[in-house]
């Protein structure tokens, strides 16, 4: 399934599990690596159950100072925020509101490993300014929810142990959570929000 741009000219190509930017042509070059949605919240609910349920919480120290900073932010930013951005909707808005941009300047460029982002804010002088506003849109709404994803067990170990301590299964842990309602209402709810896990 194509899915094409106002310029007409742009294509996100599904290759498999895969996504590309072609302008035309198979899925056999220029592959993004990507994760439909269920693989990416399979991939953090084992996150989650590696951090929180066997381990008790034995995270890097990177992973630790992320979640410090994230519980930092959340508690500094008392109005609700907007929900983050999926990695497939982010790939969408791209292609919407860059898709010329990424044709005139970084074409054949691999879309994984930040290639095209650099390239855009390589040109950026030359990109338009509704592609430069939705670029920094997009990457910090991603970065916002790989912290949240990063920093989950941090700030929600405590809900866990509290609400849940009898549930097994990264799921079900999540299900549980977003079933207390204190959870809902705080720094876990909000962070479980941002790493796009309700």
């Amino acid at each position: 399934m194509d899915r094409q741009n106002g310029a007409g000219s742009f294509h996100i190509r599904r290759c498999g599990d895969t996504l590309k930017a072609v302008s035309y042509g198979p899925c056999n070059r220029n592959i993004l690596p990507f994760s439909p949605p269920k693989a990416h919240q399979m991939r953090a609910g084992e996150f989650l159950r590696r951090s929180i349920v066997h381990d008790g919480g034995s995270m890097s120290t990177r992973t630790r100072l992320l979640g410090g900073a994230l519980v930092a932010f959340l508690a500094l930013s008392g109005a609700a925020r907007a929900d983050t951005i999926s990695f497939a909707d982010a790939v969408s808005t791209l292609a919407n509101d860059c898709g010329s941009d990424i044709k005139k300047f970084c074409k054949g460029l691999n879309l994984g490993s930040g290639r095209i982002q650099n390239c855009l804010e390589t040109h950026a002088a030359k990109v338009s300014p509704t592609c430069t506003a939705t670029l920094a849109s997009v990457t910090s709404s991603i970065g916002q929810r790989l912290a949240a994803q990063s920093s989950f067990t941090t700030i929600c170990k405590h809900y866990v142990a509290q609400f849940c301590s009898g549930v097994v299964g990264e799921g079900n842990i999540l299900s549980c959570l977003n079933k207390a309602t204190r959870v809902n209402e705080g720094q876990c709810g909000q962070a479980i929000t941002d790493a796009g896990w309700r």
